[in-house]
C-alpha cells in the first residue's frame, strides 16, 4: 500500500513537471535558433553587448568577479568611478544568483556568458508561466507550455532582456502569482511565498517593487473575481494579511541587503525635476499598435511592448464573447485592461510604478506585468473553446481585421505596408485554426485532418512570437549597433595587457594607490565602467546610482557628463585635471597624447566586416576597426592624498556654470590650480589661446537676438537639475537659424596652431547641447549632443603656424542652434610638470596604505595645510586624526578633505555602509520570526487534527 502511494506520488510529480520541461525546453531551443538566426555568439560571430549591456551591465558582471576574489572590503570599491559604494549597485544590478554564470567565462567573454544568463532566464520564465496557468485554469493541458513560451519570447522579454537586472522579477511573476493562487486554494500554504518574494526582493528591488505591487492587487482581484462556499470575510481578510505578512517577512530577511541599498540609493537621486501634471503619454488608441507583430518605434520614447504574439489578441477577445465564462470575470478582465492602459497612459501612474522615477530610456519597464495578464486571460479563452462556435470566432476576427486596419490607417503601422500584410497573413492562419479547432464537424475530405489543427496552430505560434517578431525587433532596433564578438574579446586582452603593465610600473615605483583611464576610448573599450572591464581605478562611471556630487564636480572640468550626472566619462585627456585626479596612465589610440610619456603600444589594425540590417531593412556592409593602443605615464599624478592651500576650499568651483556669457572652461582650470597651489601665479597661466583666423556658417543665419514667437524643441530648457540659469537673449549667445532643412548647420573654425603643445577646443551651450559631429581636417573625432553639458576635446599636437579646420556639424532636425563663443587653448604641459616639481603637493606624507574602504597615512606639515583627497565625499566615511574621530570636510561638495596644523598627524579613514548593522539585524530578526511562525503554524494544526 506505500509502495502504491510512493508510485502514485512519483508519477504525480513527474505530471506536474512535465509541460514545465517542455515549456523550458522549448523556450531554450528557440533562443538558441533566435541567437543563431542573429548570428550572436556563442552561436555565431557577432556580440551580444549593445546599448546598455556595453557600457554597464558586462563591466559590473566583470567586476562583480573581481571584487569578491580579490579579498577586499565588499561594500566599497575604487573600481566605481573613484570609489564608491558598491551595494546600492550590487543590489540594481548583480544580486540574482544567475550573475554568478558569468564567473565560468573570462572577461574577453563576457557577451557569451550574458547570453547563457539571458537563455536561462527566460527559459526557466516560460516554466514558471506553464505552472501559473495549469494551476490558474485547473486543467492538466499540455497546451499551457506553449504559452509559457510566448510569455518568455514577448516583445517586452526580447528587447528588453539586455537590461539582465530586470529579468528575475520577469522570471519569478508568474511563480509568485502561482503560490498566491495556492494562498487562496489553502491559507495555510503561506510559507511557500516567503521564500520565492525573498529571492524576488534580493534578486532586483527596482522590478521587486513593480511585481510586488502587482501581485498584490491580483490577490484581490483573484479573491473579488472568485467567491468560493464556505469562504467568509474573516477568511479572506485572513489571506489578505497572510499575504501581506509573507512580503514583510521576505522584506525583513532581504534588509541585510535592501537597507543598505535604499539608503546608497536615497543618497544619489536622480536630480531631474519631473513634471507632475496628470496628462496622457502617448495618444491613447496607439496601445492598438503595440498587439501586432514586429511593432517597435524607439527604446527612448517607446510605447509599452506588449506583443506575445497574435494569438493573445485573438483569445483575449473571445474571452469576452465565450458564453462559458462568467459575465463576472468578464467585467473583472476589461476592468484589469482598462486599469492597466490608464496605467501607461497617465503620466503619474507611470511614474508611482518606476519608483518616482520617470525613466529616460526604456519606457514601461513594467509592461511585463501587462504581457502576464494577456497570456493568461488567452489560455483561460483558450481552455474554455469548446463553449465557443463560429460566429463568435468569425466576430473576433472582425474585430482583429478592424484593428489592424485602423492602425494601418491612423496608427503607427501606416507607412509599414509590409508590416500590414504581414500581420494580415499571419492573423488569417490563426483565423482558420480558430475556425478548425472550435468546429464540431469538418468536410468528410478533410475530416482527418482536425487532429492537425492545434498541431498546426503551436507551430505558427513558434514562428509568430519565435522567428517573425524577435527577428524583425532586432533588425530595427540593434541592427547597426553590433560588433564582432572576437574583436571586443581581442580589445579587452589589448588594453588588459596596458593596464595590468601600467599596474606593474606603479608597484615598482613604490605608488600606493594611482589611478589609470582610458582617452575616451580605445577600439570597442569605452572608458564608461572601464575600471570594472579591466580590474583598475579609474574615474569614470556610469550607472543610476551613482555619485551625482562627484559627476557635477566632474563636469566643471570639461569631461563628458549626462544631464542627470548619472554618467561622466573621461572623455579627454589633460596633464592638469589628470594630475589633480591621481590619473598617473592613459591608454589611448593616438600615437601622441597630450604631452605625456609614451611607455609601450600594443595590438595592430584588424578590420571586422559585419553584414546587418539597419531600420530600413537594406543589407548592408558595416565595418568596424580595431587599431593599435598605446600606453601614456603622466609623472606629474598627484597619490590619492596630497596638500593644498589652507583656503583652497574658498575657491568658487562652480563658477562655469553660472556663467552666461563666456563658460572658458580652461580659464577655470588656470585659476583653479592658483587657488590650490603657490607655484601656479595668476599671471603664469598653464592654459593660453590659439589663434582663431576666421570662421564659417554654412546652411545658417546668425543673430545676437532671440524672437519671442519662434518656438523650437531644441530651445526648450535643457537643465533639468538648475544648476546652469538660462538666458537665450543674453550677452555673448548666438543664435544659428537654419535655412534649409535638408542639411544641417554647419560652423567651420580655422584655427593656428601657437605651439606644439597639445591644443583643445571647447564649445560651450547656454546648458546641454546640441546633436552634432565634430571633425577635425575632415575627420570625424567626436561628438556634441543634447544629452551632455559643456565638455573639451582634445585636437592633438601641431607644428607651430599650422593652419587647423574644425567643424562641428549639426543634425539636419535642429532648426535653431544656441550656442556661446567657442575656445581654442593650448595646454602648456612642460610648464606644468616645472610647477608641479617645483611645489611636491606629496611632500610630508609618508607610510600611505589604501584599500577598498580604507586610507591611512601619517602627514608631516611644518604649516597649516589642507590635506585635500581625491576619495569621493559620501556617507559612511569616518575620518580619525591622530587617533580622535573627526568631523569629515568636504571639497566643493564632492572630495573628502582634512584641514591640519602645522606638525605630525597621522589621518585614517574608514568606510562602512551606511544601514548595514541596522539590515543585519533585521533580518536576524525576521530569520527568527519565520521560523517561530513556522512552529507556530504546524503546532496550531496538529491541535486541530
Amino acid at each position: 500500500m506505500i509502495e502504491k502511494k510512493t508510485l502514485e506520488r512519483q508519477a504525480g510529480f513527474g505530471r506536474a513537471v512535465r509541460t514545465p520541461f517542455i515549456s523550458f525546453l522549448t523556450t531554450f531551443l528557440m533562443l538558441v535558433l533566435y541567437f543563431i538566426l542573429s548570428r550572436i555568439a556563442p552561436f555565431g560571430s557577432v556580440s551580444a553587448l549593445v546599448s546598455d549591456m556595453e557600457v554597464q551591465y558586462a563591466p559590473f558582471l566583470i567586476g562583480y568577479k573581481e571584487h569578491l576574489t580579490s579579498g577586499d572590503m565588499l561594500s566599497y570599491s575604487f573600481l566605481l568611478g573613484m570609489g564608491k559604494n558598491t551595494l546600492g549597485m550590487f543590489a540594481y544590478y548583480l544580486a540574482s544568483p544567475f550573475s554568478l554564470i558569468s564567473f565560468l567565462f573570462p572577461k574577453e567573454m563576457i557577451g557569451q556568458a550574458v547570453v547563457i544568463i539571458q537563455i536561462l532566464y527566460l527559459s526557466t520564465a516560460a516554466s514558471f508561466m506553464t505552472v501559473f496557468l495549469r494551476k490558474r485554469s485547473g486543467r492538466d493541458d499540455k497546451a499551457a507550455a506553449i504559452f509559457g513560451v510566448m510569455y518568455a519570447m514577448s516583445s517586452y522579454a526580447m528587447l528588453y532582456m539586455m537590461n539582465i537586472m530586470w529579468l528575475p522579477g520577469f522570471m519569478l511573476l508568474p511563480l509568485l502569482l502561482f503560490f498566491a493562487e495556492q494562498l487562496i486554494e489553502d491559507h495555510r500554504k503561506w510559507v511557500r511565498l516567503v521564500p520565492v518574494m525573498f529571492l524576488l526582493f534580493v534578486s532586483g528591488y527596482y522590478v521587486a517593487y513593480m511585481v510586488g505591487i502587482f501581485s498584490f492587487v491580483y490577490l484581490l482581484i483573484r479573491l473579488i473575481e472568485e467567491r468560493r462556499p464556505g469562504r467568509d470575510g474573516k477568511e479572506t481578510a485572513r489571506i489578505v494579511f497572510r499575504f501581506i505578512g509573507c512580503a514583510v517577512i521576505a522584506a525583513g530577511l532581504s534588509a541585510v541587503i535592501l537597507i543598505p541599498a535604499g539608503l546608497d540609493t536615497l543618497g544619489n537621486p536622480d536630480y531631474r525635476r519631473t513634471d507632475l501634471v496628470l496628462s496622457g503619454r502617448f495618444v491613447i488608441t496607439g496601445i492598438l499598435d503595440q498587439l501586432f507583430c514586429g511593432t517597435f518605434d524607439s527604446l527612448h520614447s517607446n510605447k509599452p511592448f506588449i506583443y506575445s504574439g497574435l494569438i493573445t489578441t485573438f483569445f483575449c477577445i473571445l474571452y469576452f464573447l465565450n458564453p462559458g465564462i462568467a459575465k463576472r470575470s468578464k467585467i473583472v478582465f476589461a476592468s484589469v485592461l482598462s486599469l492597466m492602459v490608464l496605467n501607461f497612459h497617465l503620466n503619474l501612474l507611470d511614474y508611482v510604478w518606476h519608483l518616482f522615477d520617470l525613466p529616460n530610456w526604456f519606457q514601461y519597464r513594467n509592461a511585463f506585468l501587462f504581457v502576464c495578464i494577456l497570456i493568461l486571460y488567452a489560455y483561460l479563452s483558450f481552455a474554455r473553446r469548446d463553449a465557443l462556435n463560429v460566429k463568435q470566432c468569425v466576430t473576433a476576427g472582425l474585430i482583429v481585421l478592424g484593428v489592424l486596419i485602423f492602425v494601418y490607417s491612423f496608427g503607427d503601422m501606416k507607412t509599414e505596408s509590409l508590416r500590414f500584410y504581414t500581420n494580415l497573413v499571419i492573423g488569417g492562419l490563426y483565423f482558420a485554426l480558430i475556425i478548425g479547432l472550435v468546429s464540431p464537424k469538418w468536410p468528410e475530405v478533410i475530416a482527418g485532418l482536425k487532429g492537425l489543427a492545434l498541431p498546426a496552430m503551436i507551430v505558427l505560434i513558434l514562428v509568430d512570437v519565435g522567428i517573425a517578431n524577435p527577428m524583425v525587433l532586432r533588425l530595427r532596433s540593434f541592427g547597426m549597433q553590433t560588433r564582432q564578438a572576437v574583436q571586443i574579446g581581442s580589445d579587452i586582452k589589448w588594453a588588459d595587457q596596458l593596464a595590468n603593465e601600467a599596474g606593474r610600473i606603479q608597484e615598482a615605483e613604490g605608488k600606493a594607490f594611482q589611478r589609470i583611464e582610458i582617452d575616451g576610448k580605445v577600439n570597442s573599450v569605452e572608458a564608461y565602467n572601464a575600471g570594472s572591464t579591466l580590474g583598475h581605478p579609474m574615474i569614470s562611471d556610469f550607472q543610476s546610482g551613482a555619485n551625482k556630487h562627484l559627476h557635477r564636480f566632474l563636469k566643471q572640468l570639461g569631461f563628458s557628463t549626462n544631464y542627470n550626472y548619472f554618467s561622466t566619462t573621461h572623455s579627454y585627456t589633460s596633464v592638469v585635471p589628470d594630475s589633480f585626479l591621481g590619473i598617473s596612465h592613459i591608454l589611448s589610440e593616438r600615437p601622441d597624447c597630450a604631452g605625456m610619456r609614451h611607455v609601450m603600444s600594443v595590438g595592430e589594425t584588424n578590420v571586422y566586416e559585419l553584414s546587418v540590417t539597419g531600420n530600413v531593412s537594406p543589407l548592408v556592409k558595416r565595418r568596424h576597426t580595431s587599431v593599435e593602443i598605446h600606453l601614456f605615464q603622466n609623472d606629474a599624478a598627484l597619490p590619492v592624498l596630497f596638500t593644498v592651500r589652507p583656503d583652497a576650499a574658498a575657491f568658487d568651483y562652480y563658477s562655469p556654470e553660472k556663467d552666461t556669457v563666456a563658460k572658458n572652461l580652461f580659464e577655470f582650470q588656470n585659476r583653479w590650480l592658483t587657488s590650490m597651489f603657490e607655484s601656479f601665479p595668476e599671471n603664469d597661466v598653464i592654459y593660453y589661446p590659439a589663434g582663431v583666423r576666421e570662421v564659417e556658417v554654412f546652411n545658417a543665419i546668425m543673430s545676437d537676438v532671440w524672437e519671442a514667437e519662434l518656438k523650437d524643441e531644441d530651445l526648450k530648457d535643457w537643465d533639468p537639475l538648475g544648476n546652469e540659469p538660462i538666458d537665450i537673449g543674453g550677452e555673448g549667445v548666438t543664435h544659428y537659424f537654419q535655412i534649409t532643412p535638408k542639411a544641417g548647420i554647419s560652423i567651420l573654425y580655422r584655427v593656428v596652431a601657437g605651439s606644439e603643445d597639445p591644443l583643445y577646443f571647447s564649445l560651450p551651450y547656454i546648458a546641454q547641447g546640441f546633436e552634432g559631429d565634430v571633425r577635425l581636417n575632415g575627420r570625424q573625432i567626436g561628438d556634441v549632443t543634447r544629452s551632455e553639458y559643456s565638455k573639451i576635446i582634445l585636437l592633438g599636437r601641431f607644428a607651430p603656424g599650422e593652419v587647423i579646420e574644425v567643424e562641428v556639424l549639426f543634425e539636419k532636425e535642429h532648426s535653431v542652434v544656441s550656442l556661446m563663443d567657442a575656445f581654442f587653448y593650448h595646454c602648456d604641459t612642460e610648464k606644468f610638470f616645472g610647477r608641479m616639481a617645483e611645489q611636491d603637493a606629496s611632500a610630508g606624507i609618508s607610510g600611505l596604505k589604501v584599500g577598498d574602504g580604507s586610507v591611512f597615512a601619517e602627514v608631516s606639515l611644518s604649516d597649516d595645510r589642507l590635506l585635500m583627497t581625491t576619495v569621493p565625499f559620501e556617507k559612511g566615511w569616518t575620518l580619525w586624526v591622530d587617533g580622535e574621530k573627526t568631523p569629515i570636510v568636504s571639497y566643493q561638495g564632492a572630495l573628502i578633505a582634512v584641514p591640519l596644523t602645522a606638525g605630525q598627524h597621522s589621518v585614517r579613514l574608514e568606510f562602512r555602509a551606511p544601514g548595514v548593522m541596522t539590515g543585519e539585524i533585521v533580518s536576524i530578526l525576521s530569520a527568527v520570526a519565520f521560523f517561530a511562525l513556522i512552529v507556530v503554524d504546524r503546532f496550531s494544526r496538529r491541535k486541530q487534527k
